[in-house]
């Protein structure tokens, strides 16, 4: 792009194709990229719940802004959309001979998340290498990563470690891949066998 040239990006039609028609309610129908990378979306954002970063060994990647990081120079990174489901853990005695049940103990499981996004090359319109080997190194990271953003802090979600990936061409568009991260919160443990009232 020249000094004097601005590149839209037409973001319905790539959620369209990713997540299906109904995804394209939320989010904005396009983003207008200057010479210098920045963006402006249409319509504006409402607040910034949806930012978040993982913390790991050292590492951290932030999603939230439409453009990542400065490394990843002319990649867009939508914020995830995600999914959180939490059960409960509860043990139940059926009473002989009658429809009752007493519930013996009660817990909450921890939460599975699911991550959903995009990731667009505006600047070399091809396929982001760079930032799916980024997100690689994140997934293979085995130990717990930290977390911060709204989204988790509301459910006090602290850490999460994650059990699967998913990465997904998106038809049509050979500048963008779907990809979908997989995770599970875990909370420290609070107890040891010397202190095991704490």
């Amino acid at each position: 792009m020249t000094n004097s040239q601005e590149l839209i990006i037409s973001l319905s039609g790539r959620y369209a194709a990713a997540f299906g028609f109904l995804a394209t309610t939320k989010t904005p129908t396009a983003v207008r990229v200057s010479n210098d990378y920045s963006v402006v979306t249409y319509p504006d954002a409402e607040g910034d719940f949806e930012g978040m970063e993982f913390i790991y060994d050292g590492n951290s990647l932030k999603f939230g802004d439409m453009l990542l990081a400065s490394e990843f120079d002319g990649l867009i990174a939508p914020p995830p959309i995600i999914n959180f489901t939490q059960d409960k853990d509860l043990i139940e005695t059926q009473i002989n001979g009658t429809d009752n049940l007493v519930i013996e103990r009660w817990g909450t499981r921890p939460y599975d998340i699911r991550m959903r996004g995009l990731l667009i090359d505006v600047k070399n319109r091809r396929y982001p290498e760079d930032i799916i080997k980024q997100l690689y190194r994140l997934f293979k990271y085995n130990n717990v990563v930290d977390v911060v953003g709204t989204q988790f802090f509301d459910k006090d979600i602290k850490t999460i470690y994650f059990t699967g990936i998913e990465f997904s061409p998106v038809q049509g568009f050979e500048d963008t891949i779907q990809f979908a991260l997989i995770a599970r919160s875990i909370s420290p443990v609070s107890f040891t066998l010397t202190n095991p009232n704490l």
